[in-house]
C-alpha cells in the first residue's frame, strides 16, 4: 500500500511487514513478497550496497563503523556550503546538519560526462552515479554486463534546491543546466550511462 512506509517507519518494522513474520536480528534478512496478486512468493535479496552518508560514510563498511561506534554525524554547516550561490550563511539556514564530504569530487571522464556538463550537475546526480557503480562492484556485477539488458532503473530523489539555485540567474544558465538540475533526469542519466 502507498502508506507502507508510514505504517512501518523503521527498517526492522518494514522487514517484519514484508515478510509477515518478526524480523530476526541479523545484518542480512531474507524477505519474500508476492510476485503478483494470487501468485507465488518471489524472493527478494540485497546483493550489493553503496552509500554516501554524513560522518564520512563512503560505503557499507564505513556505515557499519559509524553505527557500531555511535558516531554523531551532525556538525556545523561547512563554510563553503553556499559559496557558489549566496553569502554564507543564508538568514534562514540552520547552523548544524548532516553534510556529506567531498560532494565536488567526481570523475566525469569515468562516466563519459564532459567537465562542463559535470560542473552544472546536481551533486545528487553525480553521487547517484558513483554509489550505483559501487553497489554493482559490491555485488560483483560488472556495470558493463548490464548493457543492453532489460534492467529497470528506479530512483527516488528529493531536495530540488540545486536546480533552483543554478537557475536563479537566467544569464548564467547554460545548455547543460536544465538537465543538470532536474531531478527527473537522474534515472534516465543512470540508465544511459549503464546502457
Amino acid at each position: 500500500p502507498t502508506t507502507l512506509l508510514w505504517e512501518a517507519p523503521t527498517g526492522e518494522a518494514l522487514l517484519a511487514r514484508l515478510s509477515e513474520t518478526p524480523a530476526p536480528a541479523a545484518a542480512v534478512v531474507p524477505v519474500s513478497r508476492p510476485a503478483v496478486p494470487g501468485g507465488t512468493a518471489e524472493p527478494v535479496a540485497v546483493v550489493g550496497v553503496g552509500c554516501r552518508l554524513p560522518g564520512g560514510v563512503h560505503g557499507p563498511d564505513d556505515y557499519w563503523r559509524l553505527l557500531s561506534e555511535g558516531v554523531d554525524a551532525i556538525r556545523r554547516v561547512p563554510e563553503d556550503r553556499w559559496r557558489d550561490f549566496t553569502a554564507f550563511p543564508p538568514a534562514d539556514a540552520h547552523p548544524y546538519g548532516g553534510y556529506l564530504d567531498d560532494i565536488a569530487g567526481f570523475d566525469a571522464d569515468f562516466f563519459r560526462i564532459t567537465p562542463r556538463e559535470a560542473a552544472v550537475m546536481d551533486p545528487q546526480q553525480r553521487i547517484l552515479l558513483e554509489v550505483v557503480h559501487e553497489a554493482l562492484d559490491h555485488a560483483a556485477v560488472p556495470a558493463e554486463s548490464l548493457a543492453g539488458t532489460a534492467t529497470g532503473v528506479f530512483v527516488g530523489i528529493s531536495a530540488p534546491e540545486y536546480g533552483q539555485l543554478t537557475g536563479a540567474d537566467p544569464a548564467a544558465v547554460d545548455p547543460w543546466a536544465p538537465a543538470g538540475g532536474a531531478l527527473s533526469v537522474a534515472a534516465g542519466r543512470l540508465a544511459y550511462v549503464l546502457d
